[in-house]
């Protein structure tokens, strides 16, 4: 009965987010901010004070495990809601397990995405700058060179010129959270 009242939980939550991100490129808090309160309070009921705990460590562990993507402007807030919301209810292996797959899926898309849109130089470029010009910030950060600030200055030009392009990520969150589910790929850990 409780895995069912779970498994229920977490699919209402990731149709709703992927509904409102694809439509309004936003996942509400009234879709993952009552959902984390029911996954803290069905887990407590159910499973007591291991629950209790179990839930709360799956929402500190989906919350921290986006919040530098979020803080680098990777993506937005609805999107770490969205993970804390899932690792409230079904736990931090799984949320965690569910991050593993949300970034290989989400590369992935993001790539092809990108190629469709611009082609394939263009789209090189922005993957490129998206990785490197955090790693240009921090290293100038660490060492003052002012090489790293100018390369960073650079890849931020191409990247406002480009354009950015929106992908709803709450998309590649939910089929990395079904892939999980299903254990349709293996686990690792």
């Amino acid at each position: 009965m409780a895995e069912t009242i779970f498994t229920v939980l977490l699919f209402l939550l990731l149709v709703m987010s992927v509904y409102h991100d694809y439509r309004t490129q936003k996942i509400p808090n009234k879709i993952t901010v009552p959902t984390i309160a029911a996954g803290v309070i069905l887990s407590t009921v159910y499973f007591g004070i291991s629950g209790l705990w179990s839930s709360l460590l799956g929402f500190i562990v989906g919350f921290l495990i986006l919040l530098l993507p979020f803080i680098l402007g990777g993506m937005g807030a609805g999107d770490v809601k969205l993970m804390a919301a899932i690792g409230a209810v079904m736990g931090a292996r799984f949320v965690f397990m569910t991050f593993i797959y949300t970034a290989i899926v989400g590369g992935i898309i993001a790539i092809g995405y990108g190629i469709y849109k611009r082609g394939f130089g263009t789209s090189f470029k922005l993957f490129g700058g998206f990785l490197i010009s955090p790693l240009m910030k921090f290293l100038y950060g660490l060492t003052g060179y002012h090489r790293f600030i100018e390369w960073y200055g650079t890849m931020k030009k191409s990247e406002t010129k480009i354009g950015k392009l929106y992908i709803p990520y709450a998309i590649p969150i939910a089929i990395g959270a079904a892939l999980v589910y299903t254990n349709w790929i293996p686990s690792f850990f």
